[in-house]
């Protein structure tokens, strides 16, 4: 990648976020004129998102989401939002002024800016370690960077695509792995999508900040909200991958903290962009929200209830609705996952096996793996954890100090409730409950609202509880992320050294800009602004191309596929598939099978309908595994090896990459299956071989 093509793109990416950061600003200050500082930030950066998703799923409904379709329509959001602004910025108002930021004590802002920096620390050594590596964690090379991928490969956004035998990641939304598509269609590769998670980190505790400043507790807020969105799980998955949970945690909070600060028309229209944003990224939080979205009405005067309900309603549609509409068009169901009552249901031989916690609640087996499951969940002081957050979920119920944070005691437990109702939040009981603690990131919303309460319900006058609160969340963080041994959780010490020279320097830039920024006037901070943003890309430069030339080379399938390009690849057995699409991303790639009728989508049973997919797909290679989650055999490699028309070009110790020559021999040969055993009582897809 030359130093040319990488300002090429950074210029095409600024044309890109500048309309779109002008157009935010625009509505921010049609809707909430008297926000300003970093709660005005926090407001564009929401509508920015919303707008930046919406333009993309219309290019994208019309296969129009490609470079030069996305860089024009946000210039004219951008000019349109410009030149209307004052014509609209009397109408709606805030109904009340943002409550002041009243200085917390000392000893809280330490132990949040301690907390703060050490989060980030952890964050940004992981993202130097991936770097050199690739993204690796499991659930972005599966799914959220195919999507994200094959979306900027062809521009469409509401057509299906199939990445797995059990089809239900196709029905999934994918408002978060837009933004990584963005970077994908602007910069032609996945550099983006290395530091978006970050960005969500710090919109969340930005968020958790604001949420704590109608009660004075912002800096014990921020802690609880480092504690919960900065370590563990979602600290470790998070960074340099793209995953969402940190994503949803942030809009979520973002909804919150605008409901916290006022209610008026603006601010109601602020929070329902970002539950919608929420309700657009992941199945999960449609509980919560809908909580919210009862609550915003209870807590409206009576005769502002339908005004309220229309001002939440309306953006939560147009930031969220596009994939339940998109599944409800081809699937006749707007929530495909779930198979409901009287609308076609489908067949999801993996996550069927799955179970909701509600399932296996009075199993022994269970209990006896929860213990273990909430320490790799929260840490080794989880019973702490699980008890503060308790008590807050209860005090805000019994003992409001506004009637507001009842309603988010309400969204926590109802948020709370559907995690042990959903499928998979039980894990595998099949396999002692794997993943039991993976899954229970779903209820990190809810554990983090029960921190927050219990910091914000404190009386006013009782100031050193709320500083015993602040150092017991911080210790919480330091006990998640620096164990016994004695230093950062899982990281190589030359990393972490990197990790917290960047961070510190960063920290420095910033604390130095709010300091002196107020000092300078327009030019020199215009100049100041420039010298840091090239210094900036020249730095981003050399680890894009450091990136870009290590990523999956110490895999062999990713080694491989380094060397292919605008390949037509097939799948089969294998899940991480997303080293497949290249260095380029200009590789297609898709799960061998059958689409049937309202969306549906099964892999060939037999050895002749397998090769009849392959020549009906006109692909030039085949990468067959073996990994079937146990639902079937993994017949495929056999199957291949009697074809003459499939040459096998590389493999590793579980799966094979054939190049296809020629159009696959009809007839198959006779081949001894290889076999993987099936837990007693696992169901087998009919025709399965």
């Amino acid at each position: 990648m030359s130093f040319l093509s990488f300002l090429v793109d950074v210029f095409l990416f600024a044309l890109v976020v500048l309309p779109l950061a002008v157009a935010a600003w625009g509505i921010r200050r049609i809707l909430l004129p008297a926000w300003n500082g970093g709660r005005a930030r926090l407001a564009e950066v929401t509508l920015g998102v919303a707008l930046a998703e919406i333009i993309s799923e219309v290019l994208g409904s019309f296969g129009q989401f490609r470079r030069v379709p996305l860089a024009v329509s946000t210039v004219v959001v951008g000019i349109t939002v410009w030149s209307i602004r004052k014509r609209f910025t009397r109408r709606i108002t805030s109904s009340t002024s943002p409550p002041r930021p009243v200085r917390p004590t000392a000893l809280t802002l330490v132990v949040a800016a301690g907390s703060v920096l050490l989060v980030f620390v952890s964050w940004v050594t992981r993202i130097l370690m991936t770097v050199g590596a690739g993204i690796s964690q499991a659930d972005s090379l599966q799914y959220h960077l195919p999507f994200a991928a094959t979306f900027a490969q062809t521009g469409w956004v509401s057509r299906f695509h199939f990445a797995w035998l059990d089809p239900v990641w196709t029905y999934y939304p994918y408002g978060s792995e837009l933004l990584h598509s963005i970077g994908m269609v602007v910069f032609g590769n996945d550099a983006l999508s290395l530091i978006l998670n970050l960005g969500w980190l710090i919109w969340a505790l930005a968020a958790a900040w604001y949420i704590g400043v109608p009660w004075r507790a912002q800096a014990v807020t921020v802690v609880a909200g480092a504690a919960i969105a900065g370590t563990t799980l979602v600290g470790v998955s998070a960074p340099a991958n793209a995953t969402v949970d940190i994503a949803v945690l942030a809009l979520l909070l973002t909804a919150v903290a605008v409901l916290a600060n006022g209610r008026g028309i603006g601010e109601l229209v602020l929070a329902g962009t970002a539950a919608g944003l929420a309700v657009g990224t992941k199945l999960n939080v449609l509980g919560a929200v809908a909580a919210l979205t009862i609550g915003v009405v209870a807590l409206s005067a009576r005769r502002q209830r339908v005004r309220s309900l229309l001002a939440w309603l309306v953006p939560l549609t147009l930031s969220g609705g596009f994939w339940y509409l998109r599944d409800l068009v081809r699937t006749h169901n707007p929530v495909t996952e779930i198979n409901l009552p009287g609308l076609p249901t489908h067949v999801f031989p993996v996550v069927s096996r799955q179970k909701p916690i509600l399932a296996v609640f009075t199993h022994g087996s269970f209990w006896h793996a929860v213990p273990s499951a909430l320490f790799d969940a929260m840490g080794p002081l989880w019973p702490l954890v699980l008890a503060m957050a308790i008590t807050g979920v209860l005090l805000g119920l019994v003992r409001p100090v506004t009637p507001v944070q009842r309603l988010f005691a309400i969204a926590a437990l109802v948020n709370f409730a559907v995690y042990l109702a959903s499928p998979g939040s039980a894990g595998e009981p099949y396999f002692g409950y794997f993943n039991l603690a993976g899954n229970f990131r779903y209820a990190d919303f809810s554990v983090l609202i029960g921190l927050i309460l219990l910091a914000t319900t404190v009386p006013f006058d009782k100031r050193r509880l709320l500083e015993v609160l602040g150092v017991t969340y911080g210790a919480v963080l330091v006990a998640c992320l620096i164990p016994v041994h004695g230093h950062i959780d899982g990281l190589p010490s030359s990393h972490r050294g990197q990790g917290l020279a960047v961070t510190v320097l960063l920290a420095a830039l910033i604390a130095v800009f709010v300091v002196v920024a107020h000092r300078l006037s327009r030019r020199a901070l215009a100049i100041a602004g420039i010298v840091v943003v090239l210094v900036l890309t020249g730095a981003g430069y050399r680890e894009v191309d450091h990136y870009l030339a290590t990523r999956y080379r110490a895999t062999a399938l990713g080694s491989w596929a380094r060397g292919v390009h605008h390949a037509r690849i097939a799948v089969v057995g294998l899940a991480a598939q997303y080293p497949l699409y290249g260095a380029d991303l200009t590789n297609t790639v898709d799960y061998v099978g059958y689409r049937g009728p309202d969306g549906g989508f099964r892999p060939a049973a037999t050895c002749e309908d397998f090769r009849r997919l392959l020549d009906a797909g006109h692909y030039g290679y085949l990468v067959a595994g073996t990994e079937k989650w146990f639902t079937a055999t993994a017949p495929e490699q056999y199957w291949m090896a009697t074809d003459p028309a499939a040459v096998r070009v590389a493999s590793d110790t579980s799966t094979q990459i054939y190049r296809l020559t020629s159009a696959q021999t009809p007839t198959c040969e006779p081949g001894e299956p290889l076999v993987v055993r099936l837990p007693p009582g696992t169901p087998v897809p009919p025709g399965a071989k």
